[in-house]
């Protein structure tokens, strides 16, 4: 959707430090924030800075589920999980993804969003300790993929979700058989 910043020639213009103000939540440029994650930030940004060079704070209308999006964009999509269980709640979060124009797919092909699921560990966790660390990683992963499958089919086109309706199915039916044998 968006090049990484990091490849771009207009990258040094994105301000590193600064102040964001998003509805009544206030974020540091670069310790709360990293532009090169949120392209409309980075975005907004850069467009400010042309303005008015020496500006350092930034005043944005209130964006719905920011902070669930933010928060989803530095620990990983499974956070959406976190909402309750209200399609529309789910939906808007996805809606601000696509606003804020996170990639949440990026360029990975579907088929191994798909395999994220189901290389996952049994959700009754590891027997030994030492392999918790990598278990939960795993996990996390697994979990993360099936936000994408929440993502795709709550905006996808309909082409898509036809393309890849036996993927899905299997990965949701994997999902709600490995949760049974865990209950």
């Amino acid at each position: 959707m968006f090049a990484p910043l990091e490849s771009r020639s207009d990258y040094a213009t994105v301000p590193t430090k600064g102040i964001i103000k998003i509805g009544d939540a206030t974020h540091t440029i670069g310790l709360d924030i990293d532009p090169s994650m949120i392209p409309f930030i980075a975005s907004l940004l850069r467009l400010e800075t042309k303005i008015q060079p020496s500006r350092r704070e930034f005043v944005l209308e209130p964006v719905p589920h920011f902070e669930e999006a933010l928060k989803g964009i530095k620990v990983g999509y499974h956070y959406g999980f976190c909402l309750d269980f209200d399609i529309p709640q789910h939906k808007a979060l996805c809606e601000t993804y696509r606003f804020l124009g996170v990639g949440v797919f990026g360029d990975q092909p579907f088929r191994e969003t798909i395999n994220e699921i189901w290389t996952g560990i049994p959700w009754d966790g590891p027997k030994y300790k030492i392999f918790a660390e990598l278990a939960d990683k795993r996990l996390k992963k697994q979990c993360d993929a099936a936000y994408k499958l929440v993502y795709l089919m709550l905006l996808g086109e309909p082409e898509d979700l036809m393309r890849h309706k036996g993927m899905i199915f299997s990965a949701v039916q994997y999902i709600i058989v490995r949760g049974l044998q865990a209950a």
